[in-house]
């Protein structure tokens, strides 16, 4: 089981990801949700995640801050992280280039779902490609 968090402040945007990892795989997935950083922080310290889907810009906390902190902690080594931001005058690669994190991507909304398909499916050896 793939343990995802999915972190987007709009309620339409995280059920739209859900039922996206739903067709990649049905079963393969344990899908809970964050409605701003400050919740996704908390939930990531509580449980471990393989896969966190994160915007860029929320509410108390944006996914520049929760990407800060989280690639500071060693235990979040293994962690895939996939921003996903709807500003497309924003260079996601000019700011997560200093990150020292090996899984860690980006990409824009509104995302063609086989970019998010196959990013999410070159992380876990368990899924293939249909």
């Amino acid at each position: 089981m793939i343990n995802v968090l999915i972190a987007d402040d709009y309620d339409l945007t995280r059920l739209g990801l859900r039922n996206k990892l739903t067709t990649i795989d049905p079963n393969c997935f344990d899908i809970e949700e964050a409605e701003n950083g400050v919740v996704a922080l908390r939930k990531l310290y509580e449980k471990e995640y393989n896969l966190l889907l994160l915007d860029w810009e929320m509410p108390k906390k944006g996914g520049f801050e929760v990407v800060k902190e989280i690639t500071n902690d060693p235990s979040f080594t293994e962690l895939c992280i996939i921003i996903l931001s709807a500003h497309e005058k924003v260079d996601l690669f000019t700011y997560i280039k200093n990150f020292h994190h090996n899984k860690l991507s980006c990409i824009h909304k509104p995302y063609r779902e086989d970019l998010l398909k196959r990013l999410i499916i070159t992380n876990f050896d368990e899924l293939t490609l249909k």
